[in-house]
């Protein structure tokens, strides 16, 4: 089954992408539309002459780079909207490496809407999702994963994955696998070098000398993945579904989890139709805890849905929570369909009774006096946080894509290895180094990816990043 978290494995509507910037793109900058001031940007190879033809300086002179300007601007009728400010950066100093002007007037949904309006009547066009960040890419003012890491930014739910993201669009990936990906280039070239001579083939020497590099990048790919499920729970957050029979407790203590009513508690089995969603931030995760409905033989279609909606929920979720109740007299009708081992949690130990023989690693709680949820909530984030730390200076790869890419990076390298311990021709070899080395590009950008793959990363910005 593939990773729900994998970037492939989730179904994108494709985007006709501007691959070669043509276009002039204007958009309302996100959270702006309801402040004090509403802020346009717009940006490509004719922002300037739209800015001379929409915007009036109060004072004469040329437009100073990235320095305020006061005037007003023209609607779509060519009647004054009102007293605005305009900055101009140009492709040196703009976010976008092109031409970029921005329009900052009175805010409010319709004075916003009104400048945008204006903007695009003089042949702009709307920006589409993430159009300004790629740009910056295909500018060159980002690497690729940079400009995923400000996605992240404007995403994060919580302070330390604003932190991450914040250092990963400083460049550190990049800037860590550039002589890894030399260091594979280099052992192509001169594999290929040879592959004219086969008689000769590579020297004995070079070919430890090669083993011994490729055994060095291996290692330092395998560093960098290390902490990857951490950074990408911290930056996209974890599902933790509550999973058990009927009645087995589970309303309860996702409430007490949240803190809140958020789900409906009766002793009536089977209050649970839907999957109930909340969300919380602990240790700085944002985490979706999930009620679920009882799992059992369904006696309806209704309760038939929600049993497999259970079910599916359980498969794509980074935790699962396998309640059994103190007072249940029977066992459930199966385990949860879960990636990892689940936590057993015995519910309601407050009531009367012997303890069940659940196992060594399972938990007793009530969510009622308290008993065991400090330690309940413990073992919950040592497992969310088991994808190990950083690698020194906080380097890591930090979404689904570029993990996928340096496992690919990896595994191309020990394809390598292996090959030639099984003597098989250099050929071969060389397309293992190959693979290698544009999988590492294709991380930063360096080997441009497919359009769909660019179309599934900026689709999930906003729309105005």
């Amino acid at each position: 089954m593939a990773d729900p978290h994998s970037y492939g494995a989730r179904v994108t509507p494709k985007l006709a992408l501007d691959l070669e910037a043509k276009d002039t793109i204007t958009a309302l900058l996100t959270g702006s539309s309801d402040g004090v001031v509403a802020i346009v940007r717009i940006s490509g190879p004719r922002a300037l002459e739209l800015r001379d033809r929409l915007f009036h300086k109060k004072r004469a002179g040329a437009h100073r780079a990235a320095v305020m300007h006061l005037g007003h601007t023209l609607g779509e009728d060519g009647k004054p909207l009102g007293e605005a400010l305009c900055v101009t950066f140009p492709d040196t100093a703009s976010y976008t490496g092109e031409p970029c002007v921005e329009l900052h007037g009175f805010g409010g949904r319709i004075n916003a809407q009104r400048l945008l309006a204006a903007v695009l009547a003089l042949g702009a066009r709307q920006a589409r999702p993430g159009e300004f960040t790629l740009r910056a890419y295909l500018h060159g003012k980002l690497s690729l994963d940079q400009a995923e890491a400000v996605g992240s930014l404007v995403a994060a739910q919580s302070v330390e994955a604003a932190r991450q993201a914040e250092s990963a669009r400083s460049g550190g990936l990049t800037q860590a696998l550039e002589p890894l990906r030399e260091g594979m280039l280099s052992l192509l070239a001169e594999t290929e070098a040879y592959l004219d001579f086969p008689e000769d083939g590579l020297p004995a020497a070079r070919m430890e000398a090669q083993r011994m590099l490729v055994t060095e990048v291996m290692d330092q790919l395998r560093g960098l993945l290390t902490g990857h499920t951490r950074s990408r729970r911290l930056l996209e957050g974890a599902r933790v579904v509550l999973w058990g029979a009927p009645n087995a407790g589970k309303s309860t203590l996702m409430n007490a989890l949240c803190g809140e009513g958020r789900s409906i508690v009766d002793a009536t089995p089977g209050t649970t139709r839907d999957v109930i969603e909340s969300r919380v931030v602990w240790e700085g995760m944002p985490l979706t805890l999930l009620d679920t409905a009882g799992v059992r033989e369904a006696q309806s279609n209704i309760e038939r849905e929600g049993v497999r909606r259970s079910l599916e929920e359980a498969r794509k979720a980074d935790l699962v929570l396998h309640c059994v109740a103190r007072d249940s007299g029977v066992q459930e009708l199966q385990d949860p369909p879960t990636r990892e081992p689940p936590i057993v949690v015995e519910t309601k130990a407050d009531l009367a009774g012997p303890a069940r023989p659940l196992g060594a690693d399972s938990i007793r709680v009530s969510a009622v006096s308290g008993e065991g949820m400090t330690l309940l909530r413990t073992r919950m984030m040592q497992r969310l946080t088991a994808g190990g730390q950083a690698a020194e200076g906080g380097v890591v790869a930090a979404t689904a894509r570029q993990a996928e890419l340096l496992e690919t990076a990896h595994a191309a390298l020990k394809a390598a290895v292996a090959s030639r311990e099984e003597q098989e021709p250099e050929e071969v070899v060389a397309d293992h180094f190959r693979r290698a080395a544009n999988a590492v590009g294709e991380v930063s950008g360096r080997h441009m990816p497919a359009e769909e793959v660019l179309g599934a990363i900026f689709s999930r910005f906003c729309i105005g990043k």
